[in-house]
């Protein structure tokens, strides 16, 4: 028996942080890999993709004359501890579960808390430098659910009388000044404090992949969506039509719309959303993804749908667009557009990981 390290990635595309003028964008969050294999394939993947849920079904098989041992990692997006800014997305998306052969996974929490340099590369957010500072925050009194859980249990306090608005932090202010005096906060006034760390969350489980046998894995959630001008359409905005992959036909339809005025957002543009999805961890498997279908959910007639896909997408019905592909590698990230969008429950926000 051999073990493996198998990571189903939350990688994300980490937005800017949103300003009353340009709303937000979309995060990224994707596939299964694992450390280079040639012994465990995707046999298939069907991925169904609405802007207010995406769910995932793989078939694994184990082509070895062996059983093989996995550690699984779920890798949550990394978020700062402060308290919660417009368009910043922490946690997991929302209303997340995952299953193997239709059971749901027990897994346990890793929670480290990091500190660095914040950079923006190719537009992304990026933590660089990391120094580890789980164990500093411990010992100033704070549990694991207290480091990530910060900024989801902070409150905006409005004070009467003349008195300064503030946020409460969800831990006793003696706390806090062990914390600002290990470098660990920002600032000096209880009012003004500011956590200074990034929490990494990763739900980690074992796996076993039986010789010759296929195991079926399934996951599912709310994508965090973007949303505003980052997804609205004005005519004649060519960075759209590059970032949306859309078509000579979909241009016309959204000019068309744009035109008449009926839907715009308050931005003044055609309202849409864009849903993100990496793909090429498949490429760590063996053989890619052997059989990959998509399946596109509009929630009306009337949306406009584009995929950066390197396949074509065939209208099945008003609420059905599919892309079928074999034997797939993957050289870019899945990025699925639903324009003139009026009605979505994506997630703009996350939620407090399970701490087990």
């Amino acid at each position: 028996m051999k073990f493996l390290s198998i990571l189903i990635l939350f990688v994300c595309f980490v937005p800017l942080r949103a300003s009353a003028n340009d709303g937000f964008a979309a995060e990224g969050v994707g596939g299964v890999t694992i450390a280079k294999t040639n012994k465990i394939a995707i046999k298939n993947e069907v991925l169904d993709v609405s802007c207010d849920r995406i769910h995932v079904s793989y078939d694994f098989v184990n082509e070895s004359d062996h059983d093989e041992d996995a550690v699984i990692m779920f890798p949550l997006p990394d978020y700062p501890a402060s308290y919660p800014d417009s368009g910043c997305y922490a946690g997991e998306p929302a209303d997340f579960t995952i299953t193997v052969d239709d059971k749901p996974v027990k897994f346990r929490t890793e929670v480290r808390a990091l500190m660095g340099n914040i950079d923006w590369i190719d537009g992304k957010r990026k933590l660089t430098h990391e120094v580890d500072v789980t164990n500093k925050l411990k010992a100033a009194g704070l549990s694991e659910k207290d480091i990530a859980y910060f900024r989801f249990n902070t409150e905006y306090i409005k004070e009467k009388n003349g008195g300064e608005d503030h946020w409460q932090y969800p831990i006793p202010k003696s706390k806090i000044q062990k914390l600002v005096i290990a470098g660990l906060m920002d600032g000096g006034d209880m009012g003004d404090t500011t956590p200074a760390w990034e929490n990494r969350v990763t739900y980690v489980w074992k796996q076993r992949f039986p010789a010759k046998k296929v195991v079926h894995i399934e996951h599912s959630y709310r994508p965090f969506t973007s949303g505003g001008a980052n997804a609205g359409y004005s005519e004649g905005y060519d960075a759209k039509k590059n970032e949306f992959c859309l078509s000579k036909k979909n241009i016309k339809t959204l000019n068309r719309l744009y035109k008449n005025q009926k839907n715009w957002d308050s931005y003044n543009n055609v309202p849409g959303t864009n849903i993100k999805y990496i793909l090429t961890t498949a490429n760590s498997w063996k053989d890619g993804i052997r059989d990959f279908t998509l399946r596109i959910h509009p929630k009306s007639k009337s949306e406009v749908v584009s995929a950066c896909i390197p396949a074509k997408i065939t209208k099945v019905s008003d609420e059905l667009y599919l892309v079928h592909i074999e034997n797939f590698h993957p050289k870019q990230e899945l990025s699925v557009y639903f324009g003139n969008a009026l009605s979505c429950n994506g997630d703009t926000s996350g939620v407090p990981p399970k701490i087990q």
